[in-house]
């Protein structure tokens, strides 16, 4: 049965290749900058599993993170980090809906990105509960729009109908 369910998870709310294709084409231009992904997942067969470092070039400082040390890539909660202009671009993809303290976790993206550094964030809309318990959150694009209102300019994209969107793609810079 928990076959069936994934299988039609991924049929019709799957957001990975849509959001895939979006980070594509953000990555295609850069070059030679420092990488910070949150929440690199577990590795899979290839050795990348969740994370998406191979859709950057090789010329960037990639380093994967995540909170559980089991993945193998360095520890770092994104609640409490501390880190003060030291990236720039931060990835965040599916990690704030499993984030209780999620406003205290967009504050230390935004400390640790350099001036003009952009940080790539993906939540689910709608989506079923995953990870339990720790799935907390849902966050529409308005409520982004209010989370991210520090950030200079900000882009936003959704997957689905504009009034049930399956996920939302934010871009924003410092």
């Amino acid at each position: 049965m928990k076959k069936v369910m994934r299988f039609l998870v991924r049929l019709f709310v799957s957001s990975r290749r849509w959001r895939n294709r979006q980070l594509r084409r953000f990555a295609a231009a850069v070059r030679g900058q420092r990488i910070l992904e949150i929440g690199s997942g577990r590795p899979g067969r290839d050795g990348e599993g969740q994370s998406v470092k191979s859709i950057f070039d090789p010329s960037n400082d990639f380093l994967q993170t995540d909170i559980v040390p089991a993945f193998g890539h360095r520890i770092l909660d994104v609640t409490t980090m501390e880190l003060h202009e030291e990236f720039d671009i931060i990835i965040c993809l599916n990690v704030l809906e499993h984030v209780y303290d999620f406003q205290a976790a967009v504050q230390r993206i935004y400390r640790a990105l350099r001036p003009g550094g952009k940080t790539v964030i993906h939540v689910p809309f709608v989506y079923p509960y995953h990870d339990e318990p720790h799935d907390y959150w849902r966050f529409s694009e308005h409520a982004l729009r209010l989370m991210l209102s520090d950030f200079r300019h900000l882009d936003l994209e959704t997957r689905g109908v504009s009034k049930i969107p399956i996920s939302v793609l934010a871009v924003a810079t410092k």
